[in-house]
């Protein structure tokens, strides 16, 4: 399996409903898996590939491609990350330090320290005022040496809806929906394209397919009649997320060691962090918000996490999927490894991250990220 940059270019706006009731038309700021999947299905069963032909098979049926959510990304050379709910920054002045804020915190090892019995009140305020910090939620482009804020513009459309006896404007009917703009404007007054990507693992003959599928434009989301939701989609070889479990391991212990003032901890530290929404179930197929390494020795010395219902549409059926309780991108899992196998480990970490878990994973649900350099920052 090769590891390739999926970067989608918004030709339009974009409308992907958080809600199906109608008088909750907020919109999501991103593109799920799930949506990407039905909509390049969709575009190859109207051009005429039908269902049973090789190519359909190879990509959605016998080996199915794991769709990644698409996210906001300002450079297309760079795929967006979401924040992780540990992220926390200035009530006062929020943002990164580079945009003009007062840094973004990670409070991973104050809650951490907190359970070592450290000192609490110092790790949750601001270094720059003193005053109290709070959550920062949001995506961002990754990258610690410039942080940038990667939340989309958002657009709204106002509707009045149609009196079906008399086709004309229906009293007292007035709505309207929200979408992602195609453009955002930066600091230097001109309107740049806006971006949305991520990392997906394909082989040979699903790269060609894929290739060959994606040199015309698609629709996605809503409003697709009323010319929403046009983008591109470009594959890019480029390499597999990596991390260095020792590195990671050190600095967070020094971090931790910090704001205790004990002796080290024994074992070996490492975050699991969800980049997209996680579906997991127990033994006898119930919804789980606890996730447990399948590694030996390996035990979860803390979780922040937060349930996130997941909804959706199956176009060929014309219903709505059944409703599943998930656990929402940002989630962070510190896990603790005392035994002496570390090479074991790592790869069994690897294959983490490029396999995902839980449920549904060809629709997007799953990816995770291993020992994310975010966590033993100070302030960015």
């Amino acid at each position: 399996m090769t590891y390739y940059h999926l970067n989608a270019r918004l030709l339009a706006p974009m409308m992907i409903q958080k809600n199906r009731q109608s008088n909750a038309p907020g919109g999501l700021p991103y593109l799920p898996g799930s949506t990407l999947r039905g909509a390049i299905a969709g575009a190859c069963l109207r051009n005429g590939e039908p269902p049973e032909s090789t190519g359909f098979r190879t990509v959605f049926l016998d080996r199915p491609v794991c769709f990644p959510d698409l996210l906001p990304s300002k450079d297309p050379d760079r795929p967006g990350r979401p924040l992780p709910i540990t992220a926390a920054t200035c009530k006062r002045s929020p943002g990164f330090s580079q945009e003009k804020g007062h840094g973004v915190h990670d409070v991973l090892a104050a809650f951490a320290s907190e359970r070592e019995g450290g000192p609490v009140s110092a790790t949750f305020t601001c270094k720059s005022c003193t005053h109290d910090i709070e959550p920062f939620e949001g995506f961002w482009n990754g990258n610690l040496a410039n942080p940038q804020n990667n939340e989309p513009v958002r657009v709204y459309h106002r509707h009045t809806s149609i009196d079906r006896r008399t086709g004309t404007a229906a009293s007292s009917s007035f709505y309207f929906t929200q979408g992602i703009s195609e453009t955002w404007k930066g600091t230097d007054n001109r309107y740049h394209p806006q971006y949305l990507s991520n990392g997906i693992y394909l082989d040979d003959d699903q790269f060609d397919i894929l290739s060959g599928w994606l040199s015309e434009p698609i629709f996605v989301g809503a409003d697709r009649t009323r010319g929403m939701g046009e983008i591109t989609l470009a594959l890019t070889e480029t390499q597999p997320p990596a991390f260095d479990l020792e590195a990671w391991n050190d600095s967070f212990m020094k971090k931790l060691s910090a704001l205790t003032s004990k002796p080290p901890v024994q074992g070996v530290f490492f975050s699991i962090e969800l980049t997209s929404h996680t579906i997991l179930v127990d033994k006898f197929l119930r919804p789980s918000l606890s996730f447990m390494p399948d590694f030996p020795d390996t035990a979860i010395d803390m979780q922040m996490i937060r349930p996130q219902t997941v909804r959706g549409w199956q176009n060929s059926w014309q219903l709505p999927k059944p409703e599943d309780t998930a656990i929402a991108m940002g989630s962070v899992y510190l896990c603790r490894y005392t035994g002496d196998n570390i090479d074991g480990l790592k790869r069994y970490l690897n294959r983490l991250t490029a396999e995902g878990v839980g449920l549904r994973r060809p629709e997007g649900f799953g990816w995770v990220i291993v020992c994310d350099p975010f966590h033993i920052q100070e302030v960015i």
